[in-house]
């Protein structure tokens, strides 16, 4: 069972800042991810597909969450592995709401998050079971890369995800530039200039637990 929530709604607030945009897996006993798809599809039948969010399935569950969620549920699909869900969250991934669904139907997750802006990435799956992606990277030029540096970086660019750096360091090597320190390096030299240039670089690892914890524990 497949659905697609709120496009208009996902439209318009994409054009604002500080929305996260989220993948998460719910995985576990079979019972509990019936019982859970079975309670989101009773909720979507009762609100307008522009308007759902995670707040009106623990008003539907008669549960007070204590803040406001701004939070909005994009797709819900059953998969081989359990539970998918895509959602947006304001400001940052609202673990303290998927953490209490896991706690009500006896089930786990892992979560993938970028930020709008591209400038924060989040991956919690550190076995890389559901979610492989480790590396992001993405250079917007200004025109058309002419040096061999500026083609190699928007050859990866065009690839974007990796799930591990070696690509990123075969590609690069040749300039210098092997390992993750030589990337925040360049991040920080093009950074510098980018401005004049009309160069923007972003280079970012999904793995960022002190990121992440530090996110979980900002309640």
């Amino acid at each position: 069972m497949y659905f697609l929530v709120g496009p208009l709604a996902k439209k318009e607030r994409r054009n604002k800042m500080n929305w996260y945009i989220n993948n998460i897996q719910y995985y576990g006993e079979r019972d509990n991810i019936v019982r859970l798809r079975e309670d989101l599809c009773s909720m979507l039948e009762a609100r307008p597909v522009d308007e759902c969010s995670l707040a009106d399935f623990f008003a539907y569950k008669g549960i007070d969450t204590g803040k406001i969620c701004r939070n909005e549920i994009d797709d819900i699909e059953i998969n081989e592995h359990g539970l998918y869900l895509i959602t947006e969250d304001y400001g940052r991934p609202m673990f303290e709401l998927y953490d209490l669904i896991a706690e009500l139907y006896g089930l786990k997750y892992v979560l993938e998050a970028e930020s709008d802006d591209r400038s924060c990435c989040i991956n919690t799956d550190i076995e890389g079971k559901f979610f492989n992606e480790r590396y992001v990277l993405q250079i917007i030029l200004d025109g058309e890369a002419d040096t061999p540096l500026a083609k190699a970086l928007q050859g990866l660019s065009d690839i974007r995800y990796f799930s591990s750096f070696e690509p990123i360091s075969q590609a690069l090597a040749p300039f210098g530039y092997s390992t993750e320190e030589d990337m925040e390096w360049l991040k920080e030299r093009i950074d510098a200039i980018g401005n004049a240039l009309g160069v923007s670089f972003d280079f970012c690892k999904f793995i960022r637990r002190e990121e992440f914890e530090a996110m979980r524990n900002a309640r």
